[in-house]
């Protein structure tokens, strides 16, 4: 149970911290050309001030239930099935 709710907890955790990341990445990836040929952002640092001042901080958490419900999970079960396999290596002396 503690190894579920610790896997749990830093699922949660990794999710908040990494969605900014992710979110700027995918509008990176996502911008498409203007119609006199420029493009929206210049880079990354340019991506996170646009996005911040033209819709505020929060606009970094956009999807922030939908990740965490994904990722948590999927973390959650990588410790449990580490700590289970770290116990098995050791039960056979390995």
């Amino acid at each position: 149970t503690t190894r579920f709710v610790c896997g749990a907890l830093s699922g949660w955790a990794a999710a908040t911290v990494s969605l900014p990341a992710d979110f700027i990445k995918t509008r990176l990836q996502k911008m498409k050309p203007n119609p006199d040929g420029t493009v929206p952002y210049k880079g990354l640092f340019d991506c996170i001030s646009k996005t911040v001042k033209n819709e505020g901080a929060l606009a970094l958490y956009q999807g922030y239930p939908t990740f965490v419900i994904r990722i948590t999970p999927h973390i959650m079960l990588t410790w449990v099935f580490m700590d289970n396999y770290k116990a098995f290596l050791n039960s056979v002396n390995m």
